[in-house]
């Protein structure tokens, strides 16, 4: 059995981080790239990850991503706004 891991998926206008276990439904968080910001525009999380934390990682790896890239986030997603209300130490990447 393969370890679950994260991974993004972009062209120019959309993308998504996605995190899939062998033969399960994959959670998905999708973007929309206006440029250097990525609008985190929704997260679908399967039953089967609910309650692990899985949405939260998606989140995390998007941080990641953009303190790598050089690039802001702007979330839209009412899970991903909630998110970011709780992690203050994230506002180095929250776009204006």
């Amino acid at each position: 059995m393969n370890t679950p891991t994260i991974e993004r998926e972009d062209n120019d206008t959309r993308g998504q981080y996605t995190y899939q276990r062998d033969g399960e439904e994959p959670a998905i968080l999708t973007f929309e790239r206006q440029g250097s910001i990525l609008l985190l525009d929704k997260t679908l999380v399967p039953s089967s990850y609910r309650g692990q934390g899985v949405a939260l990682e998606l989140v995390k790896h998007s941080v990641a991503d953009a303190r790598e890239n050089g690039w802001t986030l702007q979330p839209a997603c009412s899970y991903v706004v909630a998110q970011f209300a709780k992690h203050p130490e994230w506002a180095d990447v929250l776009a204006s």
